[in-house]
């Protein structure tokens, strides 16, 4: 019985929710599905040659491809065959609606970010973009801060999600950002100057951020803890402190596992659950790399 059910677990695993979407075939090689992640996914898949039929798609996709080149065959608008290779990390932007048919004639390795519909109409009104129903398929796009964020992407959902929610929302928010100015073909509305919080507002995100360290905290909760948009907190956060939300996030993490590594003999593993870090790993290589010693070197440095 449960290696029946451990058989099932596993095909839920395995099953993607991009089916129809890809060419026959695609093989799963990594999945968000189990992160606490809200409103969007990241799948990873190896895809080998075969036809992805005229289908139809709900969700915003962002798609990278993988470290080779790939080859494809697609109808032209008078119904020619063409054949194109894209290169290595170029981008499809695939907005809600029809998806064209198309074939790939060789192996290579996709990364796809998807999206619900609401959070990128949620952004677009924050960016002031007019509205999403101008989005258009573009192929072959090439844009280095966009291929850069899918793969940051995809590196966190290999990982696991250590660095949590609120890192994983920034980076879909930047990703979807660039998706509304490529798949609009425009280019992003111009933002106005943003404003410093207010200093009150600032101690009282500050407060509220130590003591909810423990916690996996979300762009989202704190936003509406500032009563303020998740695009107006990041800029006038980071125009407040120098620093985005989830830099200033680790900073105070790192800054109390210094005082509990002086002073109590706790664990490292403890320190590291109770200052909010996923796991000892990565408490371990986010202090070293903000304070230049592994927490065990700055224990026996600095302990009382």
């Amino acid at each position: 019985m449960r290696t029946h059910l451990n058989m099932m677990d596993m095909a839920e695993r395995n099953t993607s929710q991009l089916a129809g979407l890809l060419p026959p075939g695609a093989q799963m090689l990594g999945t968000s599905k189990s992160l606490p992640w809200e409103g969007f996914f990241i799948e990873k898949h190896l895809m080998t040659p075969g036809e992805r039929v005229l289908t139809v798609s709900s969700w915003h996709l962002i798609s990278a491809l993988g470290k080779r080149p790939a080859v494809f065959e697609g109808k032209t608008a008078h119904g020619s065959m063409l054949r194109f290779t894209k290169p290595p990390g170029a981008l499809n932007l695939v907005p809600p609606g029809t998806v064209p048919a198309v074939r790939l004639c060789s192996s290579s390795e996709l990364i796809s970010c998807a999206v619900e519909d609401a959070v990128v109409a949620t952004i677009a009104m924050e960016e002031r973009y007019r509205q999403t129903s101008e989005l258009l398929f573009q192929c072959v796009v090439r844009d280095r801060a966009a291929e850069s964020i899918v793969n940051l992407l995809s590196e966190e959902m290999e990982a696991g999600g250590p660095a949590g929610q609120m890192y994983a929302e920034s980076l879909v928010r930047a990703l979807v950002s660039r998706y509304l100015a490529l798949a609009s073909g425009k280019r992003s509305p111009q933002s106005p100057a943003s404003r410093v919080l207010h200093p009150r507002l600032l101690r009282r995100l500050h407060d509220w951020m130590e003591s909810n360290l423990h916690r996996d905290i979300s762009l989202t909760a704190m936003a509406h803890e500032a009563k303020y948009s998740s695009t107006h907190l990041l800029r006038s956060f980071r125009a407040s402190t120098g620093l985005t939300p989830h830099q200033y996030l680790l900073e105070l993490r790192v800054a109390k596992a210094e005082g509990l590594l002086r002073g109590r003999r706790s664990s490292l593993i403890d320190v590291a659950v109770e200052c909010g870090f996923a796991n000892q790993s990565h408490f371990t290589q986010i202090f070293k790399s903000r304070r230049g010693l592994t927490p065990g070197q700055y224990r026996r440095e600095f302990a009382a």
